[in-house]
């Protein structure tokens, strides 16, 4: 399989996935995402262009800034997602989020705890 999938090599890339994964058709720039995983931007975009490379994130471009979102087409997604609610326990993408509410702090703060 792939290196970047390795879940076990990096704190930064599974904090990364299981944030994506838990917001699977949502796109965030880098220093929104890198806020919400709370891992340094460098350590956080290192491993997006890592994810990028293999084909599981897409990035798109809106004015200056650059998004990053989980790419569903590809082929090992649906055993990933899979993976990732029964190894995080969490409901991924099945919540109403919208920006800076408690409950997506609090959900967010849940997944991540389940990575560190």
């Amino acid at each position: 399989m792939t290196e970047s999938l390795f879940l076990t090599r990096s704190k930064t890339r599974k904090a990364v996935l299981v944030f994506l994964f838990a917001h699977p058709a949502e796109a965030f720039y880098l220093r929104e995402l890198s806020r919400h995983v709370r891992f340094p931007v460098g350590n956080v975009r290192r491993e997006l262009l890592k994810l990028e490379r293999e084909g599981l994130v897409h990035t798109s471009r809106q004015a200056n800034l650059l998004y990053f979102r989980l790419n569903q087409e590809h082929l090992l997604y649906p055993e990933l997602f899979a993976i990732m609610q029964k190894t995080f326990k969490f409901e991924c993408g099945k919540q109403d989020r919208s920006v800076g509410t408690e409950r997506d702090k609090s959900h967010d703060e849940h997944a991540l705890s389940a990575v560190t």
